[in-house]
């Protein structure tokens, strides 16, 4: 892929990805921390599902090579810890 349609792409998707950043964190506020705090299963699913559209949220908004890679590792982290503690788990 081309570094410059790649600029292009993230410059015209920055401002919806804000946005979406606003929705994924009052989702966060409003409806995973206190469904987690119940201590049922699907609370820390919620929350670990937000987790990784926040990544993917990042990955979008980065301007640079740094803070995309941290993105890139933040998700790649966040599926391989998902996938391993609901294979581990009874």
């Amino acid at each position: 892929m081309d570094v410059g349609r790649l600029d292009s792409w993230r410059e015209r998707t920055r401002d919806p990805a804000l946005t979406a950043l606003l929705v994924v964190q009052g989702f966060i506020l409003l409806v995973a921390a206190p469904a987690a705090a119940t201590g049922h299963w699907s609370g820390r699913i919620l929350i670990e599902l937000a987790v990784l559209a926040l990544a993917a949220v990042v990955f979008v908004i980065s301007h640079g090579r740094v803070p995309t890679a941290i993105a890139v590792l933040a998700i790649a982290c966040g599926v391989t810890g998902v996938t391993t503690q609901h294979r581990c788990s009874p």
